[in-house]
């Protein structure tokens, strides 16, 4: 008697469980499409490098809204794939919003962030197909990368600077 294993893989919305002899091959081809997947929401090199980046404040000062806008953007990346309500989603972006203008102000990511954040008050619940909810999540979530990105280099390069000058 041939007993299986339960095995499985669960991310981003993917929930995979099977019980089946050939489960580690269903399970290596969802990881595959997963990895696919994840990829694309990664920061671009064009992102990194975006002039509107050198235009946020990463002074101490600015800590706690730069904390707190990274936060709010994730809370939204999550509201968008968990199919919370456009409610849920006006306020994280708009918490998000309030935080970019103390240490962005005028970037082109308040920018786009405004323009998702009409969409939401202006489009009916139902308008919020699966496919436009990962497009913005899509955008929500590279931008927070990119913005860690940009931050993590900003950070080493002070460190790098520091070590030259003393």
């Amino acid at each position: 008697m041939l007993i299986s294993r339960l095995t499985g893989f669960k991310g981003f919305g993917v929930d995979i469980v099977t019980r089946d002899v050939d489960a580690q091959i269903e399970v290596q081809q969802a990881k595959r499409l997963f990895d696919n997947d994840v990829s694309g929401l990664m920061p671009q090199a064009q992102d990194a490098s975006e002039p509107s980046l050198m235009n946020i404040d990463t002074s101490p000062e600015k800590a706690g809204s730069l904390y707190f806008f990274s936060h709010d953007l994730m809370l939204c990346y999550c509201a968008l794939i968990t199919g919370a309500s456009s409610d849920v989603i006006h306020h994280t972006l708009n918490s998000a919003i309030a935080h970019l203008e103390r240490i962005g102000p005028g970037t082109t990511y308040e920018h786009r962030l405004k323009k998702l954040l009409r969409e939401v008050a202006t489009r009916n619940e139902a308008d919020w197909t699966e496919g436009r909810r990962r497009e913005a999540a899509q955008l929500v979530w590279r931008m927070a990368r990119t913005v860690g990105s940009f931050i993590e280099g900003s950070a080493a390069a002070k460190r790098r600077q520091g070590q030259k000058s003393g």
